[in-house]
């Protein structure tokens, strides 16, 4: 079974995450959407029986993951799944990192049929990094969807996985550091795990 892994190229923090999206996609082989290629209808099309799992490295609300806004900048961004159409991903794992996600649209995507839903209730300040700082951060970012992929689907394990690598990555840091990367570890140190 394949996993997904869809890293819309959004404006500030889109390098960023899709650099985690891509670290991932290399560790496990996933398919990856990235950019323009991460419209719903990519989605659509790739999301057949085959797919297990789905990795979202994007823009989120408490009811969607948002999809790559191709030509002019859009405003909302479009849409890639929705609570209203979240039985797409019944029978299948999601990871999304994206603000508030885990909010509605993860019980909504739990109550369709999703096996687990990994995400956040809150915002996440992802910023531009350096590549030290990224090099630091990366870990910690792909750590539950390649817990996901490895098979781990029990909530507080997940969770558990994620705030151990969460403690390690902050005790590498020392002192120094930029606020808003102690805040942003802190902040993916703090996911939902539902399912």
């Amino acid at each position: 079974m394949g996993v997904l892994v869809v890293s819309p190229l959004h404006p500030e923090p889109g390098s960023v995450t899709s650099g985690w999206a891509a670290s991932l996609v290399r560790q496990v082989g996933a398919t990856h959407l990235l950019g323009a290629g991460a419209t719903r209808e990519a989605f659509l099309a790739r999301l057949g029986p085959d797919v297990a799992g789905i990795a979202f490295f994007g823009h989120g609300d408490a009811d969607r993951l948002c999809a790559e806004a191709v030509g002019a900048a859009q405003s909302p961004l479009p849409v890639l799944v929705t609570s209203a159409d979240a039985a797409l991903l019944a029978g299948r794992w999601v990871f999304a990192l994206a603000c508030c996600a885990a909010t509605r649209l993860g019980p909504d995507a739990v109550r369709a049929g999703c096996a687990v839903f990994a995400g956040y209730r809150h915002e996440l300040a992802v910023t531009e990094l350096t590549a030290a700082e990224n090099a630091m951060i990366e870990p910690l970012a792909v750590t539950v969807p390649l817990a996901l992929f490895g098979g781990m689907r029990e909530a507080r394990s997940l969770e558990a996985v994620q705030g151990a690598a969460a403690r390690g990555v902050s005790e590498s840091l020392g002192g120094g550091q930029r606020f808003m990367l102690l805040v942003l570890v802190q902040q993916l140190a703090e996911i939902t795990v539902l399912g």
